[in-house]
């Protein structure tokens, strides 16, 4: 599979990841070692520009978190503005999320992924979306693990 189409998968992955789990936004993030920065390689659903910008610490955030245990993170609405910023997720506050979840893709010492999706309104994530946003990230593991072959 080339880059280009890998892309165009990925896209239409974070596309199904957005309507099976009825999230409004959905992202793709690539963690670099030498920086020791992520970013957000892939957007769909975002409502401002900046998203794609940000770059944080690998460490910080939910995505930090499902990056170094390699398991799914979620963060339930409920939480009060204050309790949003002091994640450090900087994704979370851009698109003024009030639910989200992590999950890591591709760990890997020298390259990591991880997907977030997130809602602008106080619904937490039930487990069969969570079984839901599971399956789509195995497909989008599936497209990076080739491309790595």
């Amino acid at each position: 599979m080339t880059k280009e189409e890998r892309d165009v998968a990925a896209v239409e992955l974070l596309k199904l990841l957005l309507t099976s789990t009825d999230s409004d936004v959905a992202a793709l993030g690539e963690a670099e070692a030498e920086t020791r920065k992520l970013k957000w390689l892939l957007v769909e659903g975002g409502a401002s520009p900046r998203t794609e910008r940000i770059r944080q610490k690998m460490s910080d955030g939910l995505t930090g978190s499902a990056l170094r245990s390699g398991r799914v993170i979620k963060l339930d609405s409920g939480l009060a503005d204050k309790d949003f910023f002091k994640l450090g997720e900087a994704i979370v506050l851009t698109e003024r999320l009030r639910a989200a979840a992590a999950l890591p893709l591709y760990p890997s010492k020298h390259h990591a992924l991880v997907a977030i999706i997130g809602r602008r309104r106080d619904e937490s994530y039930s487990a069969a979306a969570m079984s839901r946003a599971d399956e789509v990230g195995r497909l989008l593991s599936a497209c990076w693990r080739s491309d790595a072959q």
